[in-house]
């Protein structure tokens, strides 16, 4: 039987005058099963007042290690009081806690006493549209009997009437009791006086105590047999009530019992409806521990008319009928919260009280769970954390040797400055050759049969050359030609090249070159005398890679007459006309070094 621990077992505990009984329940496939039953006999171990009974229950429980578990304990039936009253449908839940509270003021009358109370809804039946079964007892009764438990170490049990507890037993143990329209009498004897019960259709319809009690046989045992009362009562179960005489003391307390039984029945029948109290008994239920007694079964089908069959649960070990555990076994199954029928006379602040230390455990539970919760967020965090610590520091370590790089990139873009301020002028010097290329190309296109281009240099070399002295002799090569003095062949620069170059010019004095300048002279054409320019012109801005194609100021032609004056004594001797001068200056489009764009802009040419 797989039950483990005390949270799946519930304790039913019968404090009797002469026998302490307790039934512990389990879970097993669903359904409550008994684990274990023990039983204790008061007069046995000499107990004489109320103290030392509850001290011994207290060491009982101990001993059957019972105690802690979640309890309940039998309240005698002759201390309460049960009614069953048919309240309007339709009430509600908080209409019915109202009209209960007022019918328990009702039905304690005019004491001035406190009364704890508790109902049960019954299904509707036999002309009761919403039965309640109400129970009531004195609250002096429930506050002394609760001090006394919790100072034996009961603490918080639940307290419920021993009828109540005897049917439920009955409902569990025997659903078949249950069913049908037809009543059944329920009887647990007990050792002082008995509890009666009246059942139908599984509705505890009255419950009445009887003044009859197991003792008044113990005694006619006594005395027939002279032995003392534990003899009596180990001689009880060996006595068969049927082969007694009809006046014997045994026969005549079996009688007293009948007496008491019709007598509870012909109360309920006077107060009971129509409907229900003229049907005859279905049967009776027998419990406690004089339904041990061999015969009385029997004899009370004879005095009933009706059967009569002792019931109870069975012993886990022996398998044996143990009718003396019924009210034990119906508390514990009202402390296992499988009670058919449920009415709880604790006082309403014990049980919040008993309530809010069941939840203890589960607040304990929950506030342990938070704080694994913090502990495991604060856990993570803090790995988090280190996780995000090591990348800083790996990132701190990565930062530190970028910043010993720093000034060794600095001093690399230094040198490449220094690099690329050493290529511009190389570059520079590269590109004069393929723009003077470019450009003999564009006037060549440009030029026409009859046009002379005498000069082609940069801007800068024509504004460099130029004389301040208009009588400073140009620079030419001593070469023979047809000038005297000097060779007006065209020239590149103001250069002239020859063998020696005494002109050298290295490559890192080379400055930009934006635009070149091209003179020439053009024939002379009557009334046109500038047309042949102005095509020139118009050829040069189609063809050459020029942003623009200007004519030289005046002024700037005059200081270079050392470029033409030459040429214009060579030109008056040849045949052919007249011819005109011009000086154009070509503006390159494209400059030969582009810088870099500066961050956030365009590059600047």
């Amino acid at each position: 039987m797989a039950l483990r621990g005390k949270k799946r077992l519930s304790l039913g505990l019968d404090l009797g005058s002469a026998c302490f009984k307790s039934v512990v329940l389990g879970l097993q496939d669903g359904k409550p099963v008994v684990v274990r039953q023990h039983s204790l006999g008061v007069r046995a171990q000499g107990i004489l007042n109320e103290a030392d009974l509850y001290a011994s229950a207290a060491e009982w429980l101990q001993r059957t290690e019972c105690n802690g578990l979640p309890t309940a304990v039998g309240l005698p039936q002759f201390l309460s009081t049960t009614q069953v009253i048919d309240f309007p449908a339709g009430s509600g839940e908080a209409g019915l806690d109202e009209m209960v509270a007022f019918e328990t003021r009702q039905l304690a009358g005019l004491s001035d006493e406190a009364f704890v109370h508790d109902y049960h809804v019954l299904p509707p039946g036999f002309g009761r549209r919403n039965p309640v079964l109400i129970g009531i007892c004195r609250e002096t009764v429930i506050r002394e009997r609760m001090a006394a438990l919790q100072q034996a170490g009961i603490a918080a049990p639940q307290l419920a009437m021993s009828g109540i507890a005897a049917v439920n037993s009955l409902l569990h143990l025997h659903p078949e009791a249950a069913g049908g329209q037809a009543p059944v009498l329920l009887v647990d004897i007990g050792q002082e006086n008995s509890s009666a019960v009246i059942l139908a259709a599984g509705q505890p319809l009255f419950v009445g105590s009887l003044l009859f009690g197991a003792e008044k046989l113990v005694q006619a045992v006594m005395v027939r047999e002279n032995l003392k009362e534990a003899a009596a009562e180990a001689h009880l179960a060996t006595v068969d009530l049927m082969e007694e005489s009809p006046r014997s003391a045994l026969v005549q307390a079996a009688r007293k019992l009948v007496s008491e039984v019709e007598d509870a029945l012909a109360h309920w029948r006077a107060q009971e409806r129509q409907e229900l109290n003229e049907i005859p008994l279905r049967g009776v239920w027998l419990c406690g521990g004089a339904a041990k007694l061999k015969g009385l079964c029997p004899y009370l089908t004879e005095a009933l008319h009706c059967p009569v069959q002792a019931f109870g649960p069975q012993d886990p070990q022996s398998g044996l009928l143990l009718p003396e555990m019924v009210v034990a076994f119906g508390l514990a199954l009202q402390s296992f919260n499988a009670a058919p029928v449920t009415i709880d006379l604790t006082p309403p602040d014990v049980r919040d009280r008993a309530q809010r230390e069941r939840r203890l455990g589960f607040l304990v539970a929950a506030c342990g769970l938070l704080v694994a919760l913090l502990a495991a967020g604060l856990l993570r965090s803090s790995l988090d954390a280190r996780r995000e610590l090591a990348g800083i520091q790996a990132a701190t370590v990565e930062l530190e040797a970028c910043e010993k790089l720093i000034p060794r990139l600095e001093e690399a873009r230094r040198g490449m400055d220094r690099y690329e301020a050493a290529l511009v002028p190389l570059v520079q010097a590269g590109n004069r050759g393929r723009r003077v290329v470019e450009a003999l190309d564009a006037l060549a296109a440009a030029c026409g049969e009859k046009e002379w281009l005498v000069y082609l240099g940069d801007d800068g070399s024509y504004r460099a050359n130029a004389a301040p002295n208009p009588a400073r002799p140009p620079t030419v090569a001593a070469t023979p030609g047809p000038f005297p003095g000097g060779d007006p062949r065209p020239v590149v620069g103001a250069t002239v090249v020859a063998p020696e170059f005494p002109c050298r010019q290295l490559a890192r004095q080379a400055t930009a070159m934006p635009s070149l300048v091209a003179a020439g002279y053009t024939p002379h054409e009557r009334d046109q005398r500038w047309e042949a320019t102005r095509e020139m012109i118009d050829k040069l801005r189609a063809l050459g890679p020029y942003a623009k194609v200007d004519l030289l100021l005046e002024v700037e032609r005059v200081d270079r007459k050392d470029i033409f004056e030459p040429w214009v004594q060579y030109l008056v001797g040849q045949s052919g006309g007249l011819n005109n001068p011009f000086s154009l200056r070509l503006t390159l489009a494209a400059p030969d070094i582009v810088e870099p764009a500066p961050p956030g802009g365009s590059a600047n040419p």
